[in-house]
């Protein structure tokens, strides 16, 4: 599932990369988990894709992880921090994350990933045409299942 969603972050980021032809410091990404535990797996895989499609954490891509350390009530400082730092795309990992971030910003696109019922929950309008600034992946009824537009 990491690799899926390091291609659909490389996706969100070649508009970004493209824009500048020698872009000055690194497109940013934040990472947004429930604890540093359960992340550390997910994160080493996502960053050998991104590395397999040409992108280098310190090169060409920042990297920004944070965790909320599964209590949502930190969820607002953290969601507060890393949309501070304005990253190309953030990767929400989890319902509640996706929510928080969700609210937090329209701007900043959102991939979402270990979601369930997108559309049901108000992440997406549809899995289709997701609207909005929130895509990603999601499991309907124990399906997985990517809502699959940048249609915002």
């Amino acid at each position: 599932m990491a690799g899926i969603l390091a291609v659909v972050v490389t996706i969100a980021l070649s508009g970004v990369v493209a824009q500048a032809q020698q872009p000055k410091k690194p497109a940013r990404i934040a990472y947004l988990g429930s604890t540093a535990a359960t992340a550390s797996i997910d994160w080493k895989v996502f960053r050998s894709r991104l590395t397999e499609l040409g992108y280098s954490e310190g090169q060409n891509i920042a990297i920004e992880y944070r965790t909320f350390d599964g209590k949502v009530e930190r969820l607002p400082d953290v969601v507060a921090e890393l949309t501070r730092l304005n990253p190309a795309v953030i990767v929400a990992v989890g319902n509640e994350a996706t929510l928080a971030l969700q609210k937090a910003t329209a701007d900043i696109p959102i991939v979402m990933t270990s979601t369930s019922d997108a559309v049901q929950r108000g992440f997406v309008a549809s899995l289709a045409r997701p609207g909005r600034n929130v895509t990603g992946l999601t499991s309907m009824g124990g399906q997985k299942s990517t809502a699959n537009s940048w249609s915002y």
